[in-house]
């Protein structure tokens, strides 16, 4: 068996170090930091309170934009602005249509057949509620995804 080089200093380097009981209980009272918002997220959450107290008293292009604003459907994202997640999105795409071009899901999202494997799985089986599965099926030659049913059972002749 062949000794790495300097093998002899580095054990004798270890045989000598001692830790202060400072030292240890340092690296014990480290905690996770709790993260204050930003003067800017603070001074936004401020005025939409205040639009929300006083939206009778607004003028009316102010108000259509804070309902415009209000009513977006959503996430916040780590800058507070809200967007759609693209599985929402998907998951409205094939509430309004039954049937969907490959291409359309390539795009606008940038997904190929394999990523909508998987999201057409969580449309199914990723639910809160049963109720809201959507069950989509693809057709290889044509690049069509088809919606073969809704709701808590699959429907006849669907195979997982």
């Amino acid at each position: 068996m062949a000794k790495r080089k300097n093998f002899d200093e580095n054990e004798e380097m270890n045989e000598d170090v001692q830790l202060d009981e400072q030292e240890v209980t340092n690296g014990e009272s480290e905690q996770k930091v709790e993260r204050k918002p930003s003067p800017k997220t603070i001074a936004r959450n401020a005025i939409f309170s205040w639009m929300e107290e006083n939206k009778d008293e607004l003028p009316a292009e102010l108000a259509d934009l804070y309902n415009a604003f209000s009513s977006v459907p959503g996430r916040v994202s780590a800058g507070g602005i809200q967007k759609n997640s693209v599985a929402s999105q998907i998951r409205a795409m094939f509430e309004e249509s039954e049937t969907i071009h490959e291409d359309v899901f390539y795009e606008k999202f940038k997904i190929g057949r394999l990523e909508m494997k998987r999201r057409c799985y969580n449309l199914r089986k990723k639910n809160a509620d049963p109720k809201d599965n959507i069950y989509v099926s693809f057709e290889k030659e044509t690049g069509l995804y088809h919606v073969e049913g809704t709701g808590e059972n699959a429907p006849a002749g669907f195979d997982d």
